[in-house]
């Protein structure tokens, strides 16, 4: 059963100024981003239970059917949300060893399709599972299109908000029960996993078991979180007991450059 937005017959326009659209993708929703440098639609479905690739691939079909005009779309992004994922240096990385590296961290399928990003500048690359059937469902509709697993995207865009002031930068990222942890040192990145958890408690003591296997001291590092938390957020007052240099990263503080904090936050 899917939950969200009904698909009606009638096909809506989508506005001259919308050329570009990614697709967010996770086994337990989807949603659709179109935008550009000024405004977004974000069309957004959930599913009561995870579902395969051949499912997902139907869903995406009928999201599509409720739009028209989807030729003056020049720009097709899909990014993948799932755990299966492992940063590999740059020097050591060899494309031959992808799945490999993937295997390292993660259970895979045969019918897993192993891709990579480059992340912060090609120093790292990202290798992961994503979906052939899905992948090749939008070649053939739109022919050239980008695919991404949302950490590249989280690492590049949390680099962008690092505190100079601070030795030590912390990221917390916060979806689906699920959170992210990302620590720079200056501006280097040293730092990257992610952990389930069940309620506030879990995510501070993930946090300061990390800050205690870094060294870090949370009276001296500088904490940006993201996702599911804002300043009255009972997580936010507990957080805040603890680390003193706190924010909250505000997904409109660049429109063009934040999409990725506009799905399911």
């Amino acid at each position: 059963m899917e939950i969200g937005l009904k698909t009606t017959q009638n096909k809506r326009p989508l506005a001259e100024e919308m050329t570009a659209l990614s697709i967010h993708i996770n086994s337990l929703w989807i949603a659709f981003v179109f935008y550009n440098k000024k405004k977004k639609l974000i069309d957004q479905r959930s599913f009561a239970k995870p579902k395969s690739n051949t499912q997902l691939t139907k869903s995406i079909k009928k999201i599509f059917k409720k739009y028209k005009n989807l030729n003056q779309l020049n720009s097709i992004f899909l990014v993948y949300y799932n755990t299966k994922s492992t940063l590999v240096p740059s020097v050591l990385f060899n494309k031959k060893n992808l799945i490999d590296y993937v295997k390292f961290n993660s259970e895979v399928s045969g019918d897993n399709l192993f891709s990579y990003d480059d992340v912060l500048n090609k120093s790292i690359k990202n290798a992961y599972v994503s979906s052939s059937e899905i992948n090749n469902y939008i070649f053939k509709k739109f022919g050239s299109f980008e695919h991404f697993h949302y950490t590249t995207l989280l690492i590049d865009e949390f680099e962008k908000h690092i505190n100079s002031d601070f030795n030590f930068n912390f990221f917390l990222n916060i979806i689906d029960k699920k959170l992210d942890l990302i620590c720079y040192k200056k501006s280097s990145f040293i730092f990257y996993n992610s952990f389930d958890f069940s309620n506030d408690e879990d995510v501070l003591f993930y946090a300061l078991f990390c800050f205690k296997q870094l060294k870090i001291d949370p009276e001296k590092v500088f904490m940006s979180c993201s996702g599911v938390i804002n300043l009255k957020s009972s997580l936010y007052i507990l957080l805040y007991k603890y680390v003193r240099n706190i924010k909250i990263i505000d997904p409109h503080e660049d429109e063009s450059n934040n999409i990725l904090f506009s799905v399911k936050r």
